[in-house]
């Protein structure tokens, strides 16, 4: 019955989800830059050790950070994730905190030829745009007015995948990922006039006052498309029954993407009532061109015994310093080259154990990430610890041919300063996924 269900749940949610986009995330004001926050591949498992999985990982996970490595998934695998943050931004004046919940992630592994041959596909965010600033400026061509502006940034891009590993030979593994990315980020900005002689102390001033029925608005929609892949490879090599060692690359190519941008220009009431008749689109434009996203470098090195720990180390580079977007240069603003160095591992007590405890995966690990992101000659960097469990609802043995578990990520992190009047994000994640696992799909069937 566990097995039907499972089946039958993963398939309704993948249908239903096909026509859905992901949840919009939580607000952070460095998403206004590139295509806004880039989502890290892997899944709660790896969010556990630090985002570490170039080189390593378990036959019981679905590997999206390296595609050579799926040729260990000896199990039909389903995926489901979620992701529940809380992030607080402040400067040296003010605080703000914001918490959102998201789907991450629905994924499906095959196991063609268990060992040595095995297909993924699964859809996910690739980036989120979620932020909102505020502001004022003098007017230089009349005394007493300010423009008050709103920025408003919104919406993330995200990706399908159809992923295949392939053992060449013992030890050696090579993988190859194929992408769509597609989705809309739209900015806004937001011009209200206001006469600042409304706040005199003196009646006569005060009725000199212009007030401002309408106010200045446009809005600028960029919608995202691109095919591209991913290339990886993997090497194992056996020390001893106990201790074996894993080497890891990965290679992600973006390019070019596709954008169809759209512009209007618009006047509303103070209300923003887009029923009023103060509601005006003054113009319009519509074009097609495309934006350069740079391609990211990962190499992993780790040492385990498959069955009881892992302990990594993974290093990724990415030049954003190559981003271009003609129709956004804000977005390519204070973009550097980047890089990012985790290290995590797990560990299993005895999964043969009667003893659920000793059961379970216990995870942790550390990150470091010099962001693409300088502002003032400071580049911001992204720091975090992360730990995780992964509890079996149902253990694989030898005599069952399908199991479930569940994955919990808890990472504590901070991204930026609060020198030199930057802002510096402290946040709290927790990441939620929940696999099925089954092994009859591809079982030839015997009988007698």
């Amino acid at each position: 019955m566990l097995k039907l269900t499972s089946r039958t749940l993963l398939l309704a949610v993948f249908a239903l989800s096909a026509t859905q986009l992901w949840a919009q995330g939580v607000k952070s004001p460095y998403s206004a830059l590139g295509v806004g926050t880039v989502k890290r591949p892997g899944y709660a498992n790896f969010d556990a050790m630090g985002g570490v999985g170039i080189s390593g990982g378990s036959p019981l996970f679905i590997n999206t950070v390296n595609p050579a490595l799926l040729v260990n998934n000896r199990y039909t695998l389903f995926d489901i994730g979620m992701l529940y943050e809380k992030r607080t931004a402040e400067n040296s004046d003010i605080s703000q905190t914001n918490s959102d919940a998201q789907l991450t992630n629905l994924a499906i592994s095959l196991p063609i030829k268990p060992g040595m041959w095995t297909i993924a596909a699964g859809l996910q965010p690739y980036s989120n745009v979620d932020n909102e600033v505020f502001g004022q400026t003098e007017n230089p061509d009349k005394k007493y007015i300010l423009d008050k502006f709103k920025r408003r940034g919104s919406g993330g891009i995200n990706q399908v995948f159809l992923s295949t590993g392939v053992r060449l030979w013992k030890g050696l593994s090579v993988g190859v990922s194929g992408n769509y990315f597609f989705g809309t980020i739209s900015n806004e900005e937001v011009l209200t006039p206001y006469d600042t002689r409304q706040d005199s102390d003196d009646p006569l001033e005060r009725d000199k006052a212009i007030v401002f029925n309408t106010i200045g608005a446009w809005e600028d929609i960029y919608e995202y498309s691109k095919f591209s892949f991913d290339l990886g490879v993997a090497y194992d090599h056996k020390f001893s029954k106990t201790l074996y060692g894993h080497l890891g690359a990965v290679y992600r190519h973006y390019g070019d993407f596709n954008v169809d941008f759209a512009r209007e220009v618009q006047t509303r009431p103070q209300s923003e009532d887009p029923d009023s008749p103060l509601y005006e689109t003054i113009s319009s434009s519509n074009s097609s061109y495309t934006a350069k996203i740079p391609s990211e470098l990962g190499f992993g090195l780790s040492f385990s015994n498959p069955s009881r720990w892992m302990l990594g180390v993974d290093f990724t580079n990415s030049d954003w310093s190559k981003y271009t977007n003609e129709k956004n240069p804000y977005s390519e603003k204070d973009l550097t080259n980047s890089y990012r160095f985790a290290v995590g591992g797990y560990f299993i007590p005895d999964y043969r154990s009667f003893s659920y405890i000793k059961r379970m995966t216990f995870s942790a690990g550390a990150y470091y990430e010099e962001t693409p992101i300088e502002i003032k000659g400071k580049q911001i960097t992204d720091k975090g610890l992360t730990f995780g469990v992964q509890a079996p609802l149902v253990n694989p043995s030898a005599y069952a041919r399908y199991f479930s578990s569940i994955n919990t990520a808890f990472t504590f992190g901070t991204r930026g300063t609060t020198s030199d009047a930057l802002i510096k994000e402290n946040y709290f994640q927790i990441s939620v996924g929940l696999t099925f696992g089954d092994d009859s799909w591809f079982r030839r069937r015997k009988y007698d």
